[in-house]
């Protein structure tokens, strides 16, 4: 491997280091330096790459999934759809298809930028795999994600038989009980659920394939719990979380990656724009006309519930509720959502929202993940400042999910530090998931990008996953051959 990356052995690229380090700004030996650090870059990325490939060998030679080889629902639902895959969706669905055929398990991340249409994807594999007599479990992080694909599943599977269920905190005693009595006797096809479906008392009859939605919001011990519920399900991660391809490799060595980069026909790119407080009322304005003259909708959203001597000055969504209704959008139909509500209580309100019965919802980060009303094209962030790119993205992507023009209104405070102003411009200047992903990278460092630490150095001496992706890539191609064979 080493000859085939031109990069000379380990007693040589330090002999260079030492010997030519006090020369590097000479251009004649730039070069043979720059060789040398990638060697040593080279070999701590081939370190843990070559671990990756072997647990990923291990733990498939160790399993045996059920072979999904029936596909006649997949082809009946794709047939049956109002809308036609777009070409990135048709490769992952075939990808997926041909895995689950084998009895080696899957075990795939499906990332997509935000109304890529990922969902639809998941819910074909989980056809394929009810065609082969066994159940899935798809795992949400917030009962309003968990009943929207339950509701979604519930439009696309109609007329072919499957028999969905949903099982979550905001049940009652005994209907969750029934849920659980007829998930273990097979008389359910698919549960979607939130945390509570890796809860000791669920049990599957025959669990084949496994979805966990916005899987970086879970941990990987709750992933192999629900996982143990049967003999080596396949398993689908998705996330509408950008991830930089490179931190991808690094972070998510167990399994396999496949991207969707193309939006469905007809999704409207989203206007962003950034301005400060003292246009606020220009915004509302703007806002109540677009309401009342073409029946849009519009989300407030807020980082805190309520005040907070804690956080003197804060925008919040209790207060501000009450001046929006009282104020600028007095007469209109205003509802709060956040998440301190009764699960009931939040569910009613979305689906208030959702049917066009509210105007403008003002919501914390409640809103961030899943929820998708076409009729809402209006978005204003208080406090921008305080969230992440990634989080920001996937606010901003609740609206521009129908055919109409729509826009997100960034309201910032006034003293911005030289980089929450970068992140904001860069922000605003792009809606493209994948790029945000680089400039967060660079911004926060690689840390642990989805895990518990969210900024900081990687544990890397040599290496930087933002200035050497390519010989990471490369590392992992060889450490992969070696380990898996050359077509791996």
């Amino acid at each position: 491997a080493l000859k085939q990356r031109d990069l000379p052995g380990v007693a040589q690229a330090l002999s260079v280091i030492h010997v030519m380090r006090d020369y590097h700004d000479i251009p004649v030996f730039q070069e043979a330096l720059g060789r040398a650090r990638n060697r040593l870059v080279y070999e701590e990325f081939y370190t843990l790459q070559l671990k990756l490939a072997k647990d990923y060998a291990a733990q498939r030679a160790a399993s045996r999934a059920p072979k999904c080889i029936k596909r006649d629902l997949g082809r009946q639902l794709v047939q049956g759809l109002p809308f036609k895959l777009t070409g990135d969706q048709g490769r992952a669905c075939a990808q997926l298809a041909a895995e689950m055929e084998r009895s080696i398990p899957m075990r795939r991340l499906l990332q997509g930028d935000v109304g890529s249409g990922k969902t639809i994807v998941a819910l074909i594999a989980a056809a394929i795999a009810v065609d082969n007599g066994q159940q899935v479990a798809m795992m949400a992080p917030t009962d309003i994600l968990a009943r929207q694909h339950l509701r979604r599943a519930e439009s696309f599977y109609e007329g072919l038989g499957l028999r969905v269920v949903y099982l979550g905190g905001s049940l009652g005693a005994a209907q969750k009980r029934e849920t659980l009595a007829r998930i273990e006797h097979g008389d359910v096809d698919i549960v979607f659920g939130t945390h509570a479906l890796f809860q000791a008392d669920v049990v599957f009859e025959r669990l084949g394939l496994v979805i966990v939605d916005e899987q970086h919001k879970f941990g990987v011990e709750q992933r192999q719990d629900l996982l143990a519920k049967g003999e080596d399900p396949h398993f689908l991660a998705m996330t509408a979380t950008p991830i930089p391809r490179s931190l991808a490799h690094a972070v998510f060595g167990d399994l396999d990656l496949t991207v969707i980069k193309e939006k469905p026909p007809g999704r409207q790119t989203i206007r962003t724009v950034l301005r400060n407080r003292a246009s606020a009322p220009g915004a509302y304005d703007y806002i109540r006309e677009r309401i009342e003259t073409d029946g849009e909708q519009a989300y407030f959203v807020y980082p805190m519930v309520e005040a907070s001597e804690a956080v003197p000055g804060r925008e919040n969504v209790t207060d501000a509720a009450e001046m929006l209704a009282q104020g600028p959008f007095e007469g209109l139909r205003v509802g709060v959502l956040h998440g301190r509500m009764h699960n009931d209580e939040k569910d009613r309100v979305m689906s208030q929202f959702s049917e066009g019965e509210l105007d403008v919802l003002c919501a914390t980060t409640v809103v961030e993940v899943g929820v998708d009303v076409a009729n809402a094209t209006l978005m204003v962030i208080e406090s921008p400042e305080v969230f992440g790119l990634s989080q920001l993205h996937q606010l901003r992507g609740r609206v521009g999910r129908g055919d109409k023009a729509s826009m997100c209104v960034l309201l910032a405070g006034f003293d911005l530090s030289s980089e929450a102003q970068h992140r904001l411009r860069s922000f605003a200047g792009t809606d493209d998931g994948f790029e945000l992903a680089e400039v967060d990278l660079k911004i926060r460092g690689p840390g642990l990008f989805l895990g518990a630490r969210q900024a900081g150095q990687a544990e890397f001496r040599f290496g930087d996953l933002i200035r050497d992706a390519e010989l990471l890539l490369m590392a992992r191609a060889d450490a992969r051959a070696l380990v898996l064979g050359p077509d791996a």
